[in-house]
């Protein structure tokens, strides 16, 4: 477990690391209401201390991480419940209403599918486009488009996926079939091993244009006819 200090909107935030061994003891840990957001219990072992800055209603920015999955997804959370002792100690978090496809990404890892892209709120489609990734300042990194809508992508990478870490920005740069377009992105899950090993990265449009250029490219690639559908 870490954590750190950050702020948005003048907000103390912790930084924490929240580790399942399976996606089951995760699952096990969640309760549905469907008048409350999705709530979920963290446990803390006796002979540890719940991390500071968590107090009751504390917007956090954490990492959830299915250890049997080798997955790591960047969420936002609340807490909602503080448990000092006994058998279930640890702390309740619930998911931010506005992350929902963020939420149901973890929750179809955990259940064992592959990266649910038929549950994300935007149609994905498949592809093979040349990437390149830039962090500044250190360097680039090429890799492979599998998947791509209007909001985001799945990059399949080789080597090292360490620098990449959820919440990472990165500047995206995709060559659709000879027409090379740049975009800044926000890494929100990496996937350590198998058929999925990289990254998922959520655009950050910088402007309409920006996105209607996208839009059109993946509209494209949708259809078989080459013209722009619906996404």
């Amino acid at each position: 477990m870490s954590h750190r200090d950050g702020g948005r909107d003048g907000e103390r935030r912790a930084r924490l690391e929240l580790v399942f061994a399976t996606g089951h003891d995760l699952l096990q840990a969640i309760r549905r209401d469907p008048d409350q957001p999705t709530r979920f219990l963290w446990r803390v072992a006796e002979d540890r201390d719940l991390p500071p800055d968590t107090g009751m209603g504390a917007l956090v920015s954490a990492t959830i991480r299915v250890a049997d999955r080798e997955a790591d997804f960047h969420v936002h959370l609340r807490v909602v419940e503080r448990r000092t002792g006994g058998e279930r100690r640890g702390i309740v978090f619930e998911f931010l209403p506005e992350e929902k496809s963020r939420e149901e990404l973890v929750l179809a890892c955990a259940e064992g599918e592959s990266i649910p892209y038929l549950r994300r709120r935007r149609t994905r489609v498949p592809c093979d486009l040349p990437v390149v990734l830039t962090l500044v300042p250190r360097g680039d990194l090429s890799g492979t488009c599998t998947t791509v809508s209007v909001g985001g992508l799945h990059v399949a990478l080789d080597g090292s996926l360490e620098q990449l870490a959820p919440d990472a920005v990165v500047q995206v740069q995709i060559d659709f079939d000879g027409k090379r377009v740049r975009v800044p992105g926000r890494v929100t899950s990496r996937i350590e091993a198998g058929p999925q090993r990289g990254v998922g990265i959520e655009f950050l449009f910088q402007s309409a244009r920006q996105r209607d250029e996208v839009a059109e490219r993946v509209g494209a690639l949708a259809s078989p006819t080459g013209h722009r559908t619906d996404l």
